[in-house]
Protein backbone atom coordinates (compact mmCIF):
# COMPACT_ATOMS: atom_id res chain seq x y z
CA UNK A 1 0.00 0.00 0.00
CA UNK A 2 1.12 3.54 -0.78
CA UNK A 3 0.38 6.46 1.55
CA UNK A 4 -0.33 9.85 0.03
CA UNK A 5 -0.13 12.73 2.52
CA UNK A 6 -1.09 16.27 1.55
CA UNK A 7 0.94 18.66 3.70
CA UNK A 8 0.49 22.41 3.22
CA UNK A 9 4.14 23.00 4.12
CA UNK A 10 5.75 20.06 2.31
CA UNK A 11 3.41 19.46 -0.63
CA UNK A 12 1.85 16.18 -1.73
CA UNK A 13 4.06 13.41 -0.37
CA UNK A 14 3.96 9.86 -1.77
CA UNK A 15 5.32 7.24 0.63
CA UNK A 16 5.99 3.69 -0.57
CA UNK A 17 8.09 1.91 2.05
CA UNK A 18 11.41 3.74 2.20
CA UNK A 19 10.63 5.73 -0.95
CA UNK A 20 9.32 9.13 0.17
CA UNK A 21 9.06 11.96 -2.34
CA UNK A 22 7.11 15.07 -3.16
CA UNK A 23 5.06 14.71 -6.33
CA UNK A 24 3.23 18.05 -6.40
CA UNK A 25 1.38 20.71 -4.42
CA UNK A 26 -0.86 19.77 -1.50
CA UNK A 27 -4.66 19.87 -1.48
CA UNK A 28 -7.73 17.72 -0.93
CA UNK A 29 -7.45 14.14 -2.12
CA UNK A 30 -9.49 11.33 -3.61
CA UNK A 31 -8.71 8.19 -5.60
CA UNK A 32 -10.26 6.24 -8.44
CA UNK A 33 -8.86 3.01 -9.92
CA UNK A 34 -5.26 3.70 -10.96
CA UNK A 35 -5.54 7.44 -10.26
CA UNK A 36 -5.05 9.87 -7.39
CA UNK A 37 -6.53 13.38 -7.58
CA UNK A 38 -5.33 16.38 -5.60
CA UNK A 39 -7.31 19.64 -5.61
CA UNK A 40 -5.12 22.58 -4.60
CA UNK A 41 -5.59 26.33 -4.53
CA UNK A 42 -4.95 26.89 -8.24
CA UNK A 43 -5.92 23.69 -10.02
CA UNK A 44 -6.50 19.96 -9.69
CA UNK A 45 -3.87 17.39 -10.58
CA UNK A 46 -4.35 13.76 -11.57
CA UNK A 47 -1.51 11.30 -10.90
CA UNK A 48 -1.09 7.67 -11.76
CA UNK A 49 -0.48 5.19 -8.93
CA UNK A 50 3.27 5.65 -9.30
CA UNK A 51 3.08 9.41 -8.76
CA UNK A 52 3.44 10.56 -12.39
CA UNK A 53 1.37 13.61 -13.32
CA UNK A 54 -1.19 12.65 -15.97
CA UNK A 55 -3.08 15.91 -16.42
CA UNK A 56 -4.29 18.97 -14.58
CA UNK A 57 -7.50 20.98 -14.83
CA UNK A 58 -8.97 24.13 -13.27
CA UNK A 59 -11.16 23.52 -10.26
CA UNK A 60 -13.55 25.66 -8.22
CA UNK A 61 -12.31 28.09 -5.57
CA UNK A 62 -12.02 27.07 -1.94
CA UNK A 63 -12.30 23.29 -2.34
CA UNK A 64 -13.85 21.98 0.86
CA UNK A 65 -13.88 18.33 -0.15
CA UNK A 66 -13.71 15.92 -3.06
CA UNK A 67 -14.71 12.35 -3.73
CA UNK A 68 -14.75 9.92 -6.63
CA UNK A 69 -17.84 8.49 -8.30
CA UNK A 70 -18.43 6.33 -11.37
CA UNK A 71 -16.15 7.97 -13.95
CA UNK A 72 -16.49 11.31 -12.16
CA UNK A 73 -14.74 13.41 -9.57
CA UNK A 74 -16.95 15.59 -7.38
CA UNK A 75 -15.52 18.78 -5.90
CA UNK A 76 -17.24 20.81 -3.21
CA UNK A 77 -16.56 24.55 -3.17
CA UNK A 78 -17.06 26.27 0.17
CA UNK A 79 -16.30 29.64 -1.44
CA UNK A 80 -18.70 29.28 -4.38
CA UNK A 81 -21.38 27.36 -2.39
CA UNK A 82 -21.50 24.71 -5.09
CA UNK A 83 -20.68 21.16 -6.09
CA UNK A 84 -19.13 20.31 -9.46
CA UNK A 85 -18.57 17.06 -11.35
CA UNK A 86 -15.53 16.46 -13.57
CA UNK A 87 -14.67 13.56 -15.85
CA UNK A 88 -12.00 11.40 -14.23
CA UNK A 89 -10.58 10.65 -17.70
CA UNK A 90 -9.54 14.20 -18.61
CA UNK A 91 -10.85 16.66 -15.99
CA UNK A 92 -13.53 18.19 -18.20
CA UNK A 93 -16.37 19.89 -16.34
CA UNK A 94 -19.59 17.91 -16.70
CA UNK A 95 -22.13 19.64 -14.44
CA UNK A 96 -22.51 21.77 -11.33
CA UNK A 97 -25.19 22.74 -8.81
CA UNK A 98 -25.75 25.05 -5.82
CA UNK A 99 -24.94 23.34 -2.51
CA UNK A 100 -26.01 25.31 0.55
CA UNK A 101 -24.06 28.08 2.25
CA UNK A 102 -20.38 27.38 2.92
CA UNK A 103 -20.89 23.61 2.44
CA UNK A 104 -18.70 21.43 4.62
CA UNK A 105 -18.71 17.82 3.43
CA UNK A 106 -19.82 15.39 0.75
CA UNK A 107 -19.90 11.67 0.06
CA UNK A 108 -20.94 9.26 -2.68
CA UNK A 109 -23.21 6.30 -1.99
CA UNK A 110 -21.36 3.00 -2.57
CA UNK A 111 -23.38 2.28 -5.73
CA UNK A 112 -22.34 5.68 -7.15
CA UNK A 113 -25.92 6.76 -7.88
CA UNK A 114 -26.36 9.33 -5.11
CA UNK A 115 -24.25 12.18 -3.71
CA UNK A 116 -24.96 13.78 -0.34
CA UNK A 117 -23.72 17.22 0.71
CA UNK A 118 -23.64 18.83 4.15
CA UNK A 119 -24.94 22.29 3.29
CA UNK A 120 -23.08 24.18 6.02
CA UNK A 121 -24.73 27.33 7.35
CA UNK A 122 -27.88 26.58 5.33
CA UNK A 123 -28.65 23.89 7.90
CA UNK A 124 -29.59 21.22 5.42
CA UNK A 125 -28.48 17.93 3.93
CA UNK A 126 -28.78 17.82 0.14
CA UNK A 127 -29.22 14.64 -1.88
CA UNK A 128 -28.28 14.64 -5.59
CA UNK A 129 -28.22 12.05 -8.33
CA UNK A 130 -24.96 11.33 -10.14
CA UNK A 131 -25.61 14.18 -12.62
CA UNK A 132 -26.12 16.62 -9.69
CA UNK A 133 -29.87 16.95 -10.06
CA UNK A 134 -31.27 17.79 -6.63
CA UNK A 135 -33.58 15.03 -5.42
CA UNK A 136 -34.43 16.27 -1.93
CA UNK A 137 -33.17 18.29 1.00
CA UNK A 138 -33.47 17.68 4.73
CA UNK A 139 -33.43 20.42 7.35
CA UNK A 140 -31.16 19.78 10.33
CA UNK A 141 -30.46 21.77 13.51
CA UNK A 142 -27.61 24.27 13.50
CA UNK A 143 -24.88 23.98 10.89
CA UNK A 144 -24.48 20.85 8.77
CA UNK A 145 -20.76 19.96 8.87
CA UNK A 146 -20.66 16.32 7.74
CA UNK A 147 -22.70 13.63 6.00
CA UNK A 148 -22.39 9.94 5.25
CA UNK A 149 -24.47 7.08 3.87
CA UNK A 150 -25.75 4.35 6.18
CA UNK A 151 -27.23 0.99 5.10
CA UNK A 152 -30.64 2.62 5.50
CA UNK A 153 -30.56 6.38 5.15
CA UNK A 154 -27.86 8.91 6.00
CA UNK A 155 -25.92 10.22 8.97
CA UNK A 156 -25.75 14.00 9.45
CA UNK A 157 -23.19 15.72 11.68
CA UNK A 158 -24.35 19.06 13.06
CA UNK A 159 -22.79 21.91 15.03
CA UNK A 160 -25.44 23.16 17.44
CA UNK A 161 -25.58 25.86 20.11
CA UNK A 162 -25.11 29.62 20.27
CA UNK A 163 -22.32 30.61 22.63
CA UNK A 164 -20.84 27.13 23.04
CA UNK A 165 -20.87 24.84 20.01
CA UNK A 166 -21.51 21.14 20.58
CA UNK A 167 -21.87 18.02 18.43
CA UNK A 168 -25.10 16.35 17.34
CA UNK A 169 -25.21 13.28 15.09
CA UNK A 170 -28.51 12.41 13.43
CA UNK A 171 -29.77 9.48 11.42
CA UNK A 172 -32.03 10.47 8.50
CA UNK A 173 -34.22 7.61 7.29
CA UNK A 174 -35.05 7.11 3.58
CA UNK A 175 -38.44 8.68 4.42
CA UNK A 176 -36.88 11.78 5.98
CA UNK A 177 -37.47 10.85 9.63
CA UNK A 178 -34.62 12.01 11.89
CA UNK A 179 -33.42 10.54 15.17
CA UNK A 180 -30.49 11.39 17.42
CA UNK A 181 -27.63 8.91 17.40
CA UNK A 182 -24.94 10.70 19.41
CA UNK A 183 -24.08 13.99 21.06
CA UNK A 184 -21.12 15.44 22.95
CA UNK A 185 -20.20 18.89 24.33
CA UNK A 186 -17.19 19.41 22.04
CA UNK A 187 -17.47 21.09 18.65
CA UNK A 188 -17.70 18.74 15.63
CA UNK A 189 -14.95 18.43 13.01
CA UNK A 190 -15.74 15.61 10.58
CA UNK A 191 -17.67 12.41 9.99
CA UNK A 192 -17.09 9.02 8.41
CA UNK A 193 -20.07 6.67 8.09
CA UNK A 194 -19.90 2.94 7.34
CA UNK A 195 -22.16 -0.10 7.47
CA UNK A 196 -21.10 -1.01 11.00
CA UNK A 197 -21.25 2.50 12.49
CA UNK A 198 -19.76 5.98 12.36
CA UNK A 199 -16.53 7.71 13.32
CA UNK A 200 -17.20 11.21 14.62
CA UNK A 201 -14.31 13.64 14.88
CA UNK A 202 -14.70 16.32 17.56
CA UNK A 203 -12.25 18.76 19.09
CA UNK A 204 -10.03 16.56 21.21
CA UNK A 205 -11.18 13.07 20.17
CA UNK A 206 -12.51 10.66 17.57
CA UNK A 207 -15.52 8.68 18.75
CA UNK A 208 -16.03 5.30 17.08
CA UNK A 209 -19.73 4.45 17.30
CA UNK A 210 -21.78 1.33 16.79
CA UNK A 211 -24.66 1.41 14.33
CA UNK A 212 -27.05 2.28 17.17
CA UNK A 213 -24.93 5.28 18.23
CA UNK A 214 -23.32 3.72 21.30
CA UNK A 215 -19.63 4.47 21.71
CA UNK A 216 -17.36 1.57 20.83
CA UNK A 217 -14.15 3.39 21.76
CA UNK A 218 -12.58 6.85 21.76
CA UNK A 219 -9.21 7.95 20.37
CA UNK A 220 -7.64 11.15 21.75
CA UNK A 221 -6.94 13.46 18.81
CA UNK A 222 -6.42 17.22 19.00
CA UNK A 223 -8.18 18.27 15.77
CA UNK A 224 -9.38 15.40 13.56
CA UNK A 225 -10.00 17.29 10.33
CA UNK A 226 -10.44 14.32 7.98
CA UNK A 227 -11.50 10.73 8.56
CA UNK A 228 -11.63 8.42 5.57
CA UNK A 229 -11.51 4.70 4.87
CA UNK A 230 -9.01 3.54 2.23
CA UNK A 231 -8.63 -0.08 1.19
CA UNK A 232 -10.50 -1.07 4.35
CA UNK A 233 -8.17 0.96 6.59
CA UNK A 234 -9.51 4.06 8.42
CA UNK A 235 -7.16 7.06 8.31
CA UNK A 236 -7.38 10.10 10.59
CA UNK A 237 -5.73 13.43 9.79
CA UNK A 238 -4.94 15.48 12.89
CA UNK A 239 -4.73 19.05 11.65
CA UNK A 240 -3.30 20.28 14.95
CA UNK A 241 -0.30 17.95 15.21
CA UNK A 242 0.28 17.34 11.48
CA UNK A 243 -0.11 13.58 11.83
CA UNK A 244 -1.88 10.83 9.90
CA UNK A 245 -3.12 8.20 12.35
CA UNK A 246 -4.64 4.75 12.42
CA UNK A 247 -7.56 4.08 14.80
CA UNK A 248 -5.16 2.43 17.27
CA UNK A 249 -3.21 5.70 17.52
CA UNK A 250 -0.24 4.57 15.42
CA UNK A 251 1.29 7.41 13.41
CA UNK A 252 1.77 6.73 9.68
CA UNK A 253 2.98 10.23 8.82
CA UNK A 254 4.16 13.18 10.86
CA UNK A 255 4.49 16.48 9.04
CA UNK A 256 3.89 20.18 9.46
CA UNK A 257 0.35 20.96 8.28
CA UNK A 258 -1.38 17.82 7.03
CA UNK A 259 -4.56 18.53 5.05
CA UNK A 260 -5.59 15.09 3.79
CA UNK A 261 -4.30 11.55 3.28
CA UNK A 262 -5.23 8.34 1.55
CA UNK A 263 -3.91 4.86 0.76
CA UNK A 264 -3.72 3.46 -2.75
CA UNK A 265 -2.60 0.24 -4.36
CA UNK A 266 0.48 0.19 -6.57
CA UNK A 267 1.66 -2.77 -8.63
CA UNK A 268 4.63 -1.65 -10.75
Amino acid sequence: MVLWAADAERGLIRIDGNDRRQVGPAGRLCASPGQVFCAGERDCCCYDAGGRLLFRFPGPPGVGGMTAGDGMIYLLSSDADSISAYASSDGSLLCAAPAGVYPQGLCVRPDGHRIAVAGGAAGEILLFDAQLRLLRSHRVPGMAVGVGFLPKGMAALCAVGDREISTLLLRISPWGVTEELFSCPEAPCCLHAAADGCAVGCHGAVHFLRSDGRTRRTLPCAFPGVIRQCQGVPLICDFSTGRVLLPNGRTLYRGEAVEDALLSEYNP
